[in-house]
């Protein structure tokens, strides 16, 4: 009988190290491969759970640095009550994820235990460089959220562009406000602006001569003062169409009256889709 039990244990034992995987990450939380990992996470089935996982996360000299629970096999949807560690084992973080997105007020501290903030805490983390959608990547992360500013530069038009997150929410890109509490407005209306662009831009004859078609998204900054900044393309059609938007995009600044943030006039981000069809004759 003690026989069967103890071979009974041991197949257990063997069904749950092989439901255990190991993920390889930096220190953004990407996926990366395991010659360039800066942290290693292991993570196990919730009995009873579809998705659910517990997980670690370890550095290269096997510190255990967070440990949680998450609604995915990879770690990424994090839930509950989080707790993150220094190599030394100090705590550097606590808060609360609920489906993955950050709840509450989180409280941070230093190498000392004592309280501090995440703007004096970032100065501390690694910089780092990845390559995503054909554009490089440069900034820091803290509990593998983005902080502090960050550069982006497509590879093939070398255009750069900043970013400023607080602990993993967008802020501004390009000095400008993601969220505003009354955007900005173009002299008679948004429909005024849309039909004064839409005169500007002429169809380039070299465009349509080539066959350029499709859908091209401009980027830029209505000022605090009301002028239009930071014009850059996010996707293009070509050179003479990218062109012909940024000069009727310039010629409406000064006609802006600006976003408005906590009783404020403040820089703010704004897209500008536009299409070219080439329609048959």
């Amino acid at each position: 009988m003690l026989r069967s039990i103890v071979i009974v244990l041991m197949v257990i034992g063997t069904s749950v190290r092989a439901q255990e995987k190991r993920y390889y990450l930096d220190s953004c939380e990407n996926f990366v491969s395991a010659d360039h990992y800066a942290f290693l996470r292991i993570t196990r089935p919730v009995a009873g759970k579809l998705m659910d996982v517990d997980f670690e996360d370890y550095d290269k000299n096997g510190n255990l640095l967070v440990k949680g629970q998450a609604g995915s096999r990879n770690g990424l949807t994090k839930k509950g009550s989080f707790e993150y560690y220094r190599p030394g084992g100090r705590l550097l973080a606590k808060g609360f994820f609920e489906k993955g997105v950050r709840t509450g007020a989180w409280q941070y501290f230093d190498a000392h235990g004592r309280p501090t903030t995440a703007d004096e805490l970032i100065k501390e983390m690694p910089t780092v460089t990845f390559v995503k959608d054909s554009a490089l990547e440069k900034g820091r992360c803290l509990c593998y959220a983005r902080h502090g500013y960050w550069e982006k530069i497509d590879l093939s038009t070398r255009d750069a562009m900043i970013s400023y997150y607080q602990t993993g929410d967008l802020i501004t890109i390009d000095g400008g406000f993601i969220e505003v509490d009354m955007r900005p407005e173009y002299q008679g209306g948004m429909e005024a602006f849309y039909k004064y662009v839409h005169r500007k831009i002429d169809y380039p004859r070299i465009s349509r001569k080539k066959g350029m078609q499709g859908d091209a998204f401009f980027s830029f900054v209505v000022s605090a003062q009301g002028e239009v900044t930071k014009i850059k393309p996010i996707r293009s059609v070509d050179y003479a169409t990218n062109k012909i938007i940024e000069k009727a995009l310039r010629s409406t600044s000064g006609h802006w009256r600006p976003g408005i943030r906590e009783g404020k006039n403040v820089p703010t981000y704004l897209i500008l889709p536009v299409q070219f069809r080439l329609t048959e004759r």
